[in-house]
């Protein structure tokens, strides 16, 4: 299971991604929408492990962003959580 915990991310002080939380379930589909410029690559990236999240906890099965810290992205996209290039 992938939890989002009010994460938020600032970029010189200014918010992309403010208080987002969210369970995405195994074998489920879940939707993440919204218009331009709301957060949603930001997200994505800080899911993928690619930027961090300022404020707040991403888990994937357990695992909090500490504990996949310095994984290769070969390790990522074997989660199936890693941005394609």
């Amino acid at each position: 299971m992938l939890e989002l915990r009010r994460i938020s991310k600032l970029f010189a002080g200014i918010p992309a991604v403010e208080d987002v939380s969210f369970s995405a379930l195994p074998g489920g589909v879940t939707g993440y929408l919204g218009p331009n410029g709301s957060g949603k690559s930001t997200t994505m990236k800080m899911i993928a492990g690619l930027l961090e999240a300022t404020v707040g906890e991403i888990v994937f099965n357990g695992l909090g962003a500490a504990s996949r810290c310095g994984w290769p992205i070969l390790a990522r996209a074997n989660l199936a959580i890693a941005r394609p290039s």
